[in-house]
């Protein structure tokens, strides 16, 4: 496992959460309770795996400087909130890459160190403007992936009111 695999999984392993019901009743901010509806109306999965994504993706977003609409708009266009998700060239909710080691894929199926590292990868590529970064995260130089994030993002924001996309 290479070092910053390590790092990023011993950090993730700290804001792991103990009891689902801990984050049900931990306060919550208007734009975490939006994410939480967001994951549960364009998923499958329980409302209780939705919040608990939605910790991840504010507690990375707040870790790496991102806003947490454009990680949210990256899983969608990447998975569709599939945690399983295999495209062959990437794992999980963010499509992370994985090397040949199979521990590393496994890892990557684990929801919140796919977001953990997939948002320390989208946080590489943030000093260029957004759609630039999108297409750096992307590996593309096409234009067709940044245009769909952001505009799943700004679709995102509008329909829960959420103005600082």
């Amino acid at each position: 496992m290479t070092k910053l695999l390590r790092e990023l999984v011993l950090a993730s392993s700290l804001f792991i959460f103990q009891s689902p019901m801990a984050i049900i009743e931990a306060p919550q901010s208007p734009s975490h309770s939006a994410i939480a509806s967001i994951i549960e109306k364009e998923s499958t999965v329980s409302h209780y795996v939705a919040v608990s994504w939605a910790t991840t993706i504010e507690y990375t977003s707040k870790m790496f400087q991102l806003n947490p609409l454009t990680i949210l708009a990256v899983i969608y266009v990447e998975s569709r909130f599939n945690p399983k998700a295999d495209a062959g060239f990437g794992t999980g909710l963010m499509q992370v890459v994985a090397s040949v080691h199979k521990k590393q894929k496994k890892i990557l199926l684990d929801p919140h160190k796919n977001i953990l590292i997939g948002t320390k990868i989208l946080s590489e590529c943030k000093n260029k403007t957004e759609f630039e970064m999108l297409r750096c995260y992307n590996g593309s130089a096409r234009s067709e992936y940044a245009g769909k994030v952001i505009k799943t993002k700004l679709r995102f924001a509008k329909e829960f009111n959420l103005h600082k996309a």
